[in-house]
């Protein structure tokens, strides 16, 4: 069995092996995956693939925060979402063999790793885990790309922050009384375009949700009763409604 060949695939290496669905592969497979990765350092603003492009590697995300946009209106692209945490960027559009239907633009320096899409699909032919992983995670990416599209049909601008939050807090340590404290993992201009809103709308949805308990200092956030926020974002309570209209 060979040895990485570089630091920077032994760095990659111990990234991807808490990276689904990479960390589903037997150990052999694994080791022979980390021969073939390629990995880059790019800076902020840099395309990491373009709308319209057919992929042949499969990006994943190592480290930084990358937006996916789709077509500029305005001067102003559309953000799909924001992606900060480690994982596959182009999954759906490397396995289905299309064009992407958004582009990748790194919002800070990042580093990605590539590995060719005919190995990808070998893998998931060869191990049933890592397919599992591998297709179990696309699935949560379209339902959630459902459930965004409904948000932004169904909910004022409020409800959509509110529901934003929640969804942070899930991963974040309860705080006494039911509340909790977090930090946001991008920045309040990144939020307003992923949940469909300008940034000024976004401030008045923050200054609206302090009738919930939801205080902000900078990207550190308070939500005082957690279970009064689910509320108000089932329509169940429209209290902020005025102030984030």
């Amino acid at each position: 069995m060979k040895k990485i060949r570089t630091r920077r695939q032994a760095e990659a290496a111990k990234a991807l092996s808490s990276i689904a669905p990479f960390d589903r592969l037997s150990l052999l497979r694994f080791c022979g995956v980390t021969e073939m990765i390629e990995v880059r350092s790019l800076p902020r603003g840099a395309v990491l693939f373009a709308r319209g492009s057919a992929p042949d590697q499969l990006l994943i995300l190592l480290s930084g925060t990358v937006s996916l946009e789709a077509a500029v209106r305005e001067g102003q692209p559309t953000v799909v979402e924001v992606m900060a945490q480690p994982g596959p960027l182009n999954a759906i559009a490397a396995l289905a063999g299309g064009p992407c239907p958004v582009q990748a633009v790194a919002t800070r320096p990042v580093r990605v790793a590539t590995l060719p899409v005919a190995v990808v699909r070998s893998l998931a032919m060869l191990e049933p885990a890592f397919a599992e992983a591998l297709f179990g995670m696309i699935a949560q990416q379209y339902r959630a790309a459902v459930e965004q599209i409904g948000d932004l049909k169904a909910m004022s601008a409020a409800e959509r922050l509110g529901s934003y939050l929640l969804q942070q807090a899930s991963a974040a340590e309860p705080a006494d009384g039911g509340g909790v404290r977090m930090r946001l993992p991008i920045a309040k201009n990144q939020i307003a375009q992923k949940i469909g809103m300008v940034p000024e709308s976004l401030s008045r949805a923050f200054v609206g949700l302090r009738r919930l308990g939801v205080t902000t200092a900078g990207r550190d956030v308070a939500i005082a009763d957690l279970a009064r926020l689910r509320a108000f974002c089932a329509n169940r309570n429209a209290e902020p409604a005025r102030a984030a209209s």
